[in-house]
C-alpha cells in the first residue's frame, strides 16, 4: 500500500506546525512522519554571511525544492533518506542530516 501525502502549505508563521501537530495527535503519531520544508532551504556555506542575511526567504527561489521532490518521491516508493537540516543561526544547512523511514503516512 502506498502512503498518503498530506501537503500543508501557507505563507510564514500562518499556523502550518500548529495543523501538522493536530493531525498528528489525531492519528496518535502512529505510522505518521513529518517532513519541514524550512530544512530545505538551499545550502548557503559558500556565501558571506552578510549576503546570507539579505537572502528573502520568503522567496520560493530560496528553497531546494527538486531535492524536496526527490526525497518526497522516495519516500513514497518506500526507500528512506537522510533529509537536510537547517541552521537558523548560520543561514546554511547544517552538516548534521536526519535519517527518515517511508511511513504510512507523510506530513
Amino acid at each position: 500500500m502506498k502512503p498518503v501525502l498530506i501537503v500543508i502549505a501557507g505563507g510564514s508563521a500562518s499556523g502550518k506546525t500548529t495543523v501538522v501537530d493536530k493531525i498528528q495527535k489525531r492519528l496518535n503519531s502512529i505510522d505518521v512522519t513529518v517532513i519541514r520544508h524550512d530544512d530545505y532551504y538551499k545550502d548557503q556555506r559558500y556565501v558571506e554571511m552578510l549576503d546570507r542575511q539579505r537572502v528573502n526567504y520568503d522567496h520560493p527561489s530560496a528553497l531546494d525544492n527538486d531535492l524536496l521532490i526527490e526525497h518526497l518521491t522516495k519516500l513514497l516508493n518506500g526507500q528512506s533518506i537522510d533529509g537536510p537540516t537547517y541552521d537558523f543561526k548560520l543561514h546554511t544547512r547544517s552538516d548534521v542530516t536526519r535519517h527518515i523511514e517511508p511511513n504510512k503516512v507523510i506530513i
